[in-house]
């Protein structure tokens, strides 16, 4: 998860999305329970968009990003122009960073790795994410949502290629799913994960 321009201990500025995104969560737990600098840095509240600017003129030291895409290579970032910044370049979590954050917190991340760009392994924070809908949210718009997952799934490394897959959340169980995915889902024959 996690893109610097600058090694931690130099970086006073952290941009990161604003809460209650779950990026700014595992950000915040990587910098305090795993790092332990929080209080040595600024989370700046910033939006993916505005990162190649704000770490070009400054505003912001490092910054850390989520959105991954699945290669036949593995992982690899989905805004290769915050590599293309000079003296850009990924920040290691390791696995004992990893077990520090889960021990300090109720949820549990992982590692993933990426390829640096000698080919060498780097391991980065990993978590699963989820779309939501708010219990309130029109059957329609729900309908509308997962109808293009569906269709459009299969064509991306970053979406779940059917409904099988976009309804088996480890953990989920059918009281927080919303009525009209559910609905959806029973109709293809899918039910969430039980377990």
């Amino acid at each position: 998860m996690a893109f610097w321009k600058n090694a931690v201990s130099g970086a006073n500025s952290v941009g990161a999305p604003p809460r209650p995104s779950a990026v700014r969560v595992f950000t915040e737990a990587l910098l305090r329970d795993g790092w332990g600098v929080l209080d040595d840095v600024e989370i700046v509240d910033i939006v993916p968009p505005d990162l190649p600017a704000a770490i070009k003129e400054g505003r912001i030291d490092a910054t850390t990003w989520n959105i991954m895409s699945v290669t036949a290579e593995g992982p690899d970032a989905m805004a290769p122009q915050l590599l293309q910044v000079k003296g850009a370049h990924w920040i290691p979590v390791e696995t004992e960073t990893v077990n520090e954050i889960n021990k300090a917190n109720d949820f549990k991340i992982e590692n993933s790795s990426i390829s640096g760009a000698g080919g060498e392994q780097i391991n980065l924070l990993s978590f699963r994410q989820a779309l939501a809908a708010w219990e309130s949210t029109p059957d329609e718009t729900v309908n509308a949502i997962l109808a293009c997952l569906e269709a459009k799934g299969a064509a991306s490394s970053v979406l779940p290629a059917a409904p099988r897959e976009m309804a088996r959340w480890p953990g989920l169980v059918k009281e927080h799913v919303h009525a009209a995915a559910l609905e959806y889902y029973q109709r293809r024959g899918v039910a969430p994960d039980q377990r």
